[in-house]
């Protein structure tokens, strides 16, 4: 058994959701930051797992390059190296989980 009870870890999953306000993804290595658009976030067991669509707004060919999590103030708090290649017509669907637990 671990220090922690899972009720005061699913209360902290809870917490770190409330202080995410959004995603952005990387162009070409820092040519503009774009925001990803949110499709859902959820706490699945030990995991908080995130579906994101990211966008060709720029209707291009390019690559993503990052992906960085935004809190409600203002503060990249998360941020993770990608390399996706995007033709110019494409939308990406980017899952991902965040594992949030007692080690």
């Amino acid at each position: 058994m671990g220090l922690f009870t899972q009720n005061f870890l699913a209360e902290r999953r809870e917490d770190f959701l409330s202080l995410i306000d959004r995603f952005e993804y990387e162009v070409d290595n820092g040519e503009q930051w774009l925001t990803a658009v949110e499709r859902s976030r959820q706490i699945v067991g030990n995991y908080i797992r995130i579906t994101l669509l990211l966008p060709n707004v720029l209707q291009r060919e390019y690559n993503i390059t990052a992906i960085r999590i935004i809190d409600v103030n203002g503060n990249v708090i998360g941020q993770s190296d990608l390399k996706i290649n995007v033709n110019s017509i494409q939308t990406i669907l980017y899952v991902f989980s965040i594992s949030y637990q007692e080690v």
